[in-house]
């Protein structure tokens, strides 16, 4: 189950870095649904294995910073959440994803893999977008 899991895990780092160049029509973005499936496969996995990673002191700190922006929001009687804060409930959940399924040094560098295996596509998509269009003197 955590083999399957960090697989979905990979794929969503691997799809980090181009979020912006493919969407699936009607589902929103690809990096969203990776992320979803990641989040839930982690989940059965803590689940299925019944075990949970025991948080160090920058788990803890993480976590204080996202308690600590969530009641700058509810004491500032904020009537809509800013955008900003699921940004900080996103990295976090990310983070402690990364610490339950990428616990060996194999795996971490599985992950540093992925994302610059996934920086290449919009490299990619960038020079084929200069070869094709290189002489209208767009900015790239």
């Amino acid at each position: 189950m955590t083999t399957l899991a960090y697989g979905a895990l990979w794929f969503f780092v691997f799809a980090v870095p181009w979020e912006r160049l493919v969407a699936l029509p009607g589902l929103a973005i690809v990096t969203r649904v990776a992320g979803a499936v990641a989040l839930g496969l982690t989940l059965l996995s803590i689940l299925v294995l019944g075990r949970f990673r025991r948080w160090r002191l920058f788990h803890m700190a993480a976590f204080l910073f996202v308690v600590w922006a969530g009641f700058g929001v509810w004491y500032l009687g904020m009537s809509v959440v800013p955008q900003k804060f699921y940004t900080f409930v996103q990295l976090f959940v990310v983070l402690i994803m990364v610490w339950e399924l990428a616990s060996t040094p194999q795996r971490q560098r599985g992950l540093l893999v992925a994302y610059v295996l996934g920086a290449a596509v919009p490299a990619i998509a960038t020079i084929v977008l200069y070869v094709q269009q290189g002489a209208s003197g767009v900015r790239y």
